[in-house]
């Protein structure tokens, strides 16, 4: 029982882990044997519990393929580096070299609106990658496997409430990097106020996320 409780989310905290067949069948073999261990359990139980561990398994790798690091590496790798508004900027600077807006503007004119447009296509990812890890979360605590394994799903969820929190950081971040970059084209030129209508509803989406449910424990 003390080597149990030095090592409260059993032999895998990372569980699932990424891995063959093989490997992951190993994984929740030494999981069933930590929390349900024979000669305590009998053949049928052990049985069940082994279904329990396969079939949720099965349904989680529908979500993310492993549980996300505790870095969240793989949330930040997935990034868009470009966006798809090269037109949009390109249209943007003629109209302001129509207006006769000195080419050293220009260019930084280009800049600003380049970063702009990169930081919204990431704002999106980051928000898509926000929801579904509340989702999956939510899951989580409701799927019937939190009943049998509760330790091991509390690590999951904790693990997910994590990612969210370190996504909705980030969206805050780029947030404030667009609110710059107007705040350039601004400065440079006048009378752009449509210029931006549409990227302000996004910036509106990201404040009225609701923050309270994303840190909701079960």
């Amino acid at each position: 029982m003390e080597e149990r409780d030095k090592h409260a989310t059993g032999p895998y905290p990372d569980w699932p882990e990424a891995g063959g067949w093989l490997a992951r069948r190993k994984k929740r073999a030494e999981l069933l044997n930590y929390y349900y261990p024979k000669g305590q359990y009998e053949k049928e139980a052990r049985r069940e519990m082994s279904s329990v561990l396969a079939e949720f398994e099965e349904k989680f790798r529908r979500w993310y393929p492993a549980l996300p690091d505790s870095g969240y590496s793989v949330l930040h790798q997935g990034k868009p580096r470009r966006h798809s508004r090269g037109e949009d900027v390109r249209e943007a600077v003629k109209l302001y070299r129509a207006k006769n807006v000195g080419y050293g503007k220009l260019s930084r004119i280009h800049d600003a609106l380049d970063l702009y447009y990169l930081m919204e296509a990431q704002s999106g990812y980051y928000k898509q990658e926000v929801d579904k890890a509340a989702q999956a979360q939510k899951w989580i605590g409701e799927d019937h496997f939190n009943e049998f394994f509760p330790e091991v799903a509390e690590c999951m969820q904790e693990r997910l409430r994590g990612l969210v929190r370190s996504g909705f950081d980030t969206l805050l971040k780029l947030q404030e990097r667009q609110r710059q970059a107007e705040q350039t084209v601004q400065r440079l030129v006048e009378g752009n106020g449509a210029l931006w209508a549409r990227a302000a509803e996004l910036a509106g989406d990201i404040l009225m996320y609701p923050v309270r449910q994303m840190g909701k424990k079960k």
